[in-house]
Order: structure tokens, then sequence, then C-alpha cells
């Protein structure tokens, strides 16, 4: 999941202040279909909520809890706004950590 988060999150799909924005700029679900741009928060819960639904929560907390784990304890949720201001370089320094400690573990 965080590779294909990686792979959604490129710097013209990135957003901030909004979990997605539609191309007219306005805030939507990250599964919303007009979605065209998310933050890290909103990456992670289209990829975590597409597929079977019963999971749905259980992979978007998966993936919360690899990012407190590289964070060393600092929650990316509960302040998403924040988060998104830190930037897109952020983000993805955060996602990269997230994969590597992932494998380092395997």
């Amino acid at each position: 999941m965080l590779r294909a988060i990686r792979t959604l999150l490129t710097e013209d799909k990135w957003t901030a202040g909004a979990l997605a924005r539609n191309d007219d700029g306005f805030g939507v679900h990250p599964l919303d279909p007009s979605a065209v741009k998310w933050c890290l928060v909103g990456a992670c819960g289209k990829v975590a909520w597409e597929g079977a639904e019963e999971y749905r929560e259980v992979r978007f907390q998966n993936l919360m809890s690899a990012f407190v784990y590289v964070l060393d304890g600092e929650s990316v949720t509960h302040l998403p706004n924040e988060n998104d201001m830190r930037g897109f370089d952020w983000a993805v320094e955060l996602l990269d950590k997230a994969i590597s400690a992932l494998l380092a573990r395997r």
C-alpha cells in the first residue's frame, strides 16, 4: 500500500488543506471519482479504502501505524492540515522512510 501511495503522490497530484481536490480546486472525498489531487492522509485513505469494504479501516490504521513507527510515535492524522503544510517533499520523504523501514523488517 505504501508503494501505491508513493506512486499516487506526485508533485502535480499534491494538495494541502483538504484530503483531496477536484479539477476546480474544491475539496472532495479521497474516493470521489472527481478527485485529482490528494494530501498525504487523503492519499492513504484513497489507497486503503479502495477494495473490500470490511477491511478498509484496518488497512488505513495499518498505514498510519507505519508512519507512527517512522516518526517515533508522532501521528500524521491528528492534525492533517499541519502535516499538509510541511509540504510535498516532507510527505514523500516520510513515505520513502516508511517503505525502507518496512523492507528492513522483512
